[in-house]
């Protein structure tokens, strides 16, 4: 782990069981993508957080949901910030028709963008699978502008 991404320090009383679970699964800023400016220095940036999309085709307001959505895409590519994290639940019930609604409208999106599933997302080894087979992982870390950015998933799927 590197010096500018070392959280250990500062963790303490009720974050230890994050601390662990950030050793246990091995996710270290030194070996992360590293993106933006030099690694030695640091200039301000903003990042957006979107949380719990949710969007179903299930229910009467489907349709409210995605447009509230693409709204928030567009105002995000207007702020254009050095990127975007989208915290699950990112669809309610993993229907096919629920992620391409929520591919289409992640599409128009125009900067980086840093998932992170929810238990919508994947309640089991099977949709987690299919989850980090379209995704990509479900815990990893960044290195944006000398900034360590841990993405880590709550909902630990064991197999049964």
């Amino acid at each position: 782990m590197n010096e500018h991404c070392n959280v250990m320090p500062w963790l303490g009383g009720p974050l230890l069981a994050a601390a662990a679970l950030f050793v246990l699964l091995n996710v270290s800023c030194s070996s992360a993508t590293k993106t933006g400016f030099d690694s030695d220095t640091f200039e301000p940036f903003v990042f957006l957080h979107f949380g719990d999309p949710q969007l179903t085709v299930e229910k009467p307001e489907s349709a409210e949901q995605k447009a509230r959505f693409a709204q928030a895409v567009s105002q995000a590519n207007e702020l254009n910030p050095a990127f975007v994290i989208i915290g699950g639940d990112l669809v309610s019930s993993r229907k096919p028709e629920e992620w391409a609604a929520f591919d289409e409208v992640l599409g128009q999106l125009k900067v980086p963008v840093l998932l992170l599933p929810g238990n919508h997302d994947m309640s089991d080894p099977q949709s987690r699978e299919e989850y980090v087979t379209k995704y990509g992982k479900d815990f990893y870390a960044i290195t944006y502008n000398n900034c360590c950015v841990i993405i880590l998933d709550s909902e630990l799927v064991r197999p049964a």
